[in-house]
């Protein structure tokens, strides 16, 4: 066992991940989407609880203070897009737009303007990015169970990250979105601790 002074790095690192993780911040009011959403459904209000994938270890917190790093944390603020379950890639960017090419500046703004344009207007009265603009006043998007299923396209996070959001908040993700939202780095995707792909 090693001496007791050279444990105490990786017990101080750890600690200090245990005390961070990533936090939302709410925004200055609740948008109508939001209200409409939570009054519609009251049954859906979860405490969220956002988490890391995996607990930060003795192995890896000694490295992490080794390198002299300090665990980052992350605060996403601004107002809240409220959507349901079942939101597939269809309704995040359809497929007429994918066409457009994410690596060209103008056509990545474009897209941008496209995100959720697939939603039903019926049960969305409120547009994600308002009729002649190119970024949406959401930078949060929470989301219900299974977020981003239907076909696979890179476009889906490419599509939000280009309209502005941050940051997306669902009980549990299709995989595939989850692995593209990561991998483009466009969009944070968190989960609610108790449920989610982690647990499985």
């Amino acid at each position: 066992m090693p001496p007791l002074n050279a444990m105490a790095p990786a017990a101080q690192a750890l600690s200090l991940a245990e005390t961070a993780p990533a936090v939302l911040a709410p925004g200055p009011a609740a948008s109508r989407a939001f209200l409409h959403s939570n009054l519609a459904a009251p049954h859906r209000r979860h405490a969220l609880k956002c988490h890391h994938s995996r607990p930060l270890t003795a192995v890896a917190a000694a490295a992490v203070a080794a390198a002299g790093e300090s665990p980052s944390t992350a605060a996403f603020h601004g107002e809240c897009f409220v959507v349901g379950d079942n939101i597939d890639t269809d309704q995040i960017i359809p497929a007429e737009h994918l066409t457009l090419v994410p690596s060209k500046p103008d056509e990545y703004r474009k897209l941008g303007s496209f995100a959720f344009v697939g939603l039903p207007t019926a049960a969305y009265p409120t547009p994600f990015v308002s009729p002649g603009e190119e970024k949406s006043c959401y930078a949060v998007i929470i989301g219900g169970a299974n977020f981003g299923c239907g076909s696979s396209r890179k476009h889906a996070p490419v599509a939000l990250g280009a309209a502005g959001a941050r940051a997306v908040v669902a009980e549990s993700y299709a995989r595939i979105f989850f692995r593209d939202s990561v991998a483009t780095g466009e969009v944070y995707p968190l989960e609610l601790a108790d449920t989610g792909a982690w647990k499985e």
